[in-house]
């Protein structure tokens, strides 16, 4: 399999599910997203939640599990929309703003 592209029909059903076509490497699990939209809205797991909310990864997980943050769970990772992050820190924002503005 080593140099081979996997076509998407060659991997499994169990291995395929709606945002992400995972191809194992040798030792590595690989996703693609599917669509380059997709793919730029997503994050992946805990560690790019982490570096685009700036909280610790461990933080992002316990976020994650109480439903703090709008995530779901793909397989094992913990996975976020950009634009739903985006939607939530303007929610928060909007009491802040209204009352600094007349």
């Amino acid at each position: 399999m080593r140099g081979k592209k996997v076509r998407p029909e060659a991997v499994p059903a169990s291995r395929q599910c709606g945002f992400f076509r995972v191809k194992i490497k040798g030792n590595e699990i690989m996703k693609q997203a599917r669509g380059p939209a997709m793919a730029d809205d997503l994050l992946g797991n805990s560690l790019e939640i982490s570096a685009h909310t700036g909280i610790a990864p461990n933080k992002v997980t316990a976020l994650c599990e109480t439903g703090a943050l709008p995530a779901f769970r793909i397989g094992p990772d913990w996975c976020m929309r950009r634009s739903t992050y985006r939607v939530l820190i303007e929610r928060l924002e909007e009491p802040a703003l209204s009352r600094l503005l007349p």
